[in-house]
């Protein structure tokens, strides 16, 4: 049986954007899990302002990764998919290559050109996922709607792996950039749209529940994402997947 991989960026963005599809992948008996990449501790003595401002926003103190963590073990056991958790920290935690200096000291840090300087860390994370993925496996990578620097990064990591696989539009920033899509979808793209049902809309809501310290980064309230969910899944992003070729399709 071929497993298929999707790459989250962080501790909830693979099932918050394709929960309903893993949800179905795994109802059908398909060996689904999801790789985290940004999933590791900070590595350096002293947080940031700005990371200490976000870790109060979560209201999780010092031991934020470790909580997340946990939330998306939680998810993921909701959805039955099997998680794996990558030793990277998140780009609130890093510096700038060579620098003392943060590498995000306000918002607008996290939505920039990748630099340069990071491809050091894509070549990083290429070399531990080769040595651990089957060469077989389906890989499933976000489109990097939003511009988010992270979910650039797990991109280009994932187009380095492997040159045939499939995207996800980046959940919930997917619901405010629907113009990005074709810019950033490969040419010749093909789509593949999945079903979905009450069952599955429900499982996928139950999961992104589990994320307590993230859902006030998007939303108001609980009933406010479970009220965008439906929306969006409504959507012709809502519960689609591209493959970047005309190959043979390995996703079921």
């Amino acid at each position: 049986m071929n497993k298929t991989v999707y790459l989250s960026p962080h501790l909830d963005d693979a099932v918050l954007s394709c929960g309903a599809i893993i949800w179905d992948q795994i109802r059908r008996h398909n060996q689904v899990e999801i790789w985290t990449i940004f999933a590791g501790d900070s590595l350096q003595p002293e947080l940031s302002p700005f990371a200490r401002e976000i870790h109060q926003r979560w209201q999780t103190g010092d031991s934020a990764p470790s909580l997340r963590r946990a939330e998306d073990n939680l998810a993921c056991e909701r959805l039955g998919v099997v998680p794996q958790h990558l030793p990277y920290p998140d780009c609130i935690y890093r510096r700038v290559p060579g620098t003392d200096r943060p590498l995000i000291e306000k918002k607008e840090d996290l939505f920039q050109p990748l630099s340069e300087s990071e491809r050091p860390l894509v070549d990083e994370i290429v070399r531990h996922i080769r040595q651990n993925l089957p060469s077989e496996a389906t890989l499933v990578i976000p489109l990097g709607i939003g511009n988010h620097i992270d979910h650039q990064i797990v991109r280009q990591v994932g187009e380095v792996l492997n040159p045939s696989r499939f995207y996800y539009a980046d959940f919930p920033y997917s619901a405010g950039h629907t113009e990005e899509l074709q810019q950033l979808l490969p040419q010749g793209s093909s789509t593949f749209h999945f079903p979905i049902n009450n069952q599955s809309l429900a499982a996928w809501q139950f999961a992104i529940e589990a994320y307590t310290s993230q859902l006030s980064s998007f939303w108001s309230s609980l009933s406010g994402m479970y009220n965008s969910l439906d929306a969006y899944a409504k959507t012709p992003l809502g519960n689609c997947l591209w493959q970047s070729d005309r190959t043979e399709t390995l996703l079921k």
